[in-house]
């Protein structure tokens, strides 16, 4: 997991004042998720959800795809993926390259080592919560986020070049404290590989037909969620 997961394009953000009955307590938030759009119609959503403090869960529409990540130690890091067509997980060992941007990056979306690198161009609301907009450049892309003070989690995150505009923008809060685990009590009956020993398992037709290969290469992770 050197490349993280996909961004894509975004009109510009209008701050609308929340009416008290938009209004969301932070204590009820357990994640959020995010949408992206190519504008060719090709339309992607995350759903990132905070199990534990070392456990954080990506659902990845219209993939099927499950990802967990695990914290074993300050940023050494493993993740599991689990393909809900073939109802397949392959595990991956933990270690400190497997996410750029480290365990802030999995359960902020933005990693600290970005936000550090922005500007702060001003403070707004969403939903009643305070933000905090930050703007730069990083790895030779603009940035543009805006996060949510409290949370630590996006509202809209923005990277764009003079050939590529691509943005996720937040399109529900999650605040299901079961539904976190209702998805890792469906994970746990699926067949599951450790990712060192897939050449031993040609029988599995997934493998066998690099089903898993083309999904690698089509959705690969670069840093802060950059796909």
């Amino acid at each position: 997991m050197k490349y993280f997961l996909p961004i894509t394009i975004l009109c510009s953000s209008i701050a609308i004042p929340a009416l008290a009955s938009e209004c969301i307590d932070a204590g009820d938030i357990v994640g959020v998720t995010l949408d992206s759009d190519s504008g060719q119609g090709q339309s992607q959503s995350i759903s990132l959800l905070r199990e534990t403090q070392d456990r954080v869960i990506y659902e990845f529409q219209p993939q099927g795809v499950t990802r967990v990540y695990l914290r074993y130690a300050a940023d050494t890091l493993g993740y599991e993926e689990y393909f809900k067509a073939e109802k397949i997980g392959v595990e991956h060992e933990p270690s400190p390259n497997n996410v750029p941007g480290g365990w802030s990056e999995v359960t902020n979306f933005v990693s600290d080592k970005t936000l550090t690198s922005l500007e702060k161009a001003g403070s707004g609301t969403y939903r009643c919560l305070a933000t905090t907009r930050y703007e730069g450049v990083v790895n030779g892309k603009s940035v543009k986020a805006e996060m949510l003070d409290d949370l630590n989690l996006p509202v809209s995150v923005e990277r764009s070049t003079p050939q590529v505009v691509t943005r996720w923008e937040i399109t529900a809060f999650e605040t299901d404290n079961d539904r976190a685990s209702s998805i890792s009590a469906e994970l746990e009956s699926y067949r599951t590989y450790d990712f060192a020993d897939l050449g031993d398992h040609e029988e599995e037709a997934f493998f066998r037909n690099s089903g898993y290969l083309q999904y690698k290469l089509g959705h690969g992770h670069a840093e802060d969620h950059d796909h």
